[in-house]
């Protein structure tokens, strides 16, 4: 996986993101809500004492965990320097937090939390199942993430079929595929009894041409997959003038389909 390649579009993108990534923050929002909605009265700073955000970004679901547990220690990840300046600077008056530059792929957490976050960062890992199981591993009580499946950015490869171009590179997991990783995930023994929650969301993005989207996912960057067939992973020059020339004066609408988990150990 051209994994650096990944993490230069984000460090690219991190001055901009808070004002680009408005379904980001929207699915973070979601998320939290989640989280609280379904996790009852024991969900709580008295049994909250440290947490990991992993895949942090810019911090959207970060400050939401920082101002809610003010007595809990969180630790927020990511694998793009840049992503984790943005955040450290807009999140300087939590004193509870801290950051650490992590690579969720190559390296187990340094301990066990008791509630491990992510939000749409694990569509970009190359193997989601081993990803979930050490997250799953680290966690002492809730692991609760968010992620883009399969239909997102339909509307992208439908462009390309109408154009008789070869299919753009964004592919993302189905949710059979996701279901069948975390029943993976939970049904080691070793990990102890587990409850498992899916829930799903559909969200769209309008924009008024193909060029304002084409600044849009690279700005926020997410112009790349590790599901892609790597010798078509970016787009040729010659293909997107193929595509602005074609499509230059329409509207365009982009889909994300976004499945939201959250898994609580038994104790």
């Amino acid at each position: 996986m051209h994994k650096q390649k990944i993490v230069t579009q984000f460090n690219r993108g991190a001055i901009r993101y808070d004002q680009q990534a408005i379904i980001q923050k929207q699915v973070a929002t979601y998320l939290y809500q989640l989280m609280h909605a379904n996790h009852g009265p024991q969900y709580n700073q008295q049994c909250i004492a440290t947490i990991c955000d992993v895949g942090c970004g810019t911090g959207f679901l970060t400050e939401y965990l920082c101002r809610t547990f003010t007595q809990s220690h969180v630790t927020a990840m990511d694998i793009a320097p840049q992503m984790l300046q943005q955040c450290a600077a807009k999140l300087r008056n939590y004193p509870n937090l801290d950051m650490v530059l992590f690579d969720m792929e190559q390296s187990l957490l340094p301990r066990k939390f008791d509630l491990v976050t992510s939000s749409l960062a694990l569509q970009w890992v190359s193997n989601l199942c081993l990803t979930v199981q050490r997250l799953w591993e680290a966690t002492q009580k809730w692991l609760c993430f968010s992620i883009l499946c399969q239909g997102t950015f339909y509307e992208w490869q439908n462009l390309f079929k109408t154009l008789a171009l070869p299919e753009p590179s964004l592919r993302f997991i189905s949710l059979d595929q996701l279901t069948s990783v975390l029943q993976q995930v939970t049904s080691d023994g070793s990990a102890g009894d587990s409850a498992v929650q899916i829930h799903q969301q559909q969200l769209t993005q309008n924009f008024t041409n193909i060029h304002a989207f084409l600044r849009h996912i690279k700005s926020i960057g997410v112009h790349y997959s590790p599901y892609a067939d790597h010798t078509d992973a970016y787009l040729s020059a010659k293909r997107l003038r193929h595509i602005i020339k074609a499509e230059s004066k329409q509207n365009f609408t982009l889909t994300y389909k976004v499945v939201y988990c959250l898994l609580k150990k038994e104790q």
